[in-house]
């Protein structure tokens, strides 16, 4: 199981019913568990073979912020599905939310890949320039 298999797993889980997940395969081991707001990922001890050298910094939750001031939005349209959603797998220059500013629509995306972890604005809300929007691993 390579770090792709592991975000992978983590985006399908999160859009699932599942409460718990408990995997072993070969060596590695994984436990997924769904705890109100925020989702745990828990590795065990024997699972380090299954993170390359130099990926577990890249782990770490990582902050986008707005690159301008203006009212944030989650979705293209009011009736339409949300760009993001937490345990949803990103890719660098997908689309995450729109800021509107001076009635100009300033699509919001994302620098780099990973799995969105927490959106912490709401749909409409009122965001300042360099205030964190989203944080993903």
């Amino acid at each position: 199981m390579d770090i792709q298999d592991v975000f992978d797993l983590i985006q399908r889980f999160g859009g699932s019913t599942l409460e718990e997940l408990d995997m072993t395969l070969g060596g590695d081991s994984i436990r997924l568990r769904k705890t109100g707001k925020k989702d745990l990922v828990q590795l065990t001890e024997d699972a380090p073979s299954m993170i390359p050298e130099g990926t577990k910094d890249k782990m770490t939750a990582r902050e986008l912020k707005a690159p301008l001031a203006g009212v944030f939005y989650r979705a293209p349209s009011p009736d339409a599905e949300v760009f993001v959603k937490p345990g949803q797998r990103i890719r660098k220059g997908d689309v995450v939310g729109i800021i509107e500013a001076m009635k100009l629509m300033n699509e919001v995306t994302a620098a780099e890949d990973g799995v969105i972890d927490e959106i912490l604005v709401k749909d409409g809300e009122l965001v300042a320039y360099d205030e964190v929007l989203i944080r993903y691993v």
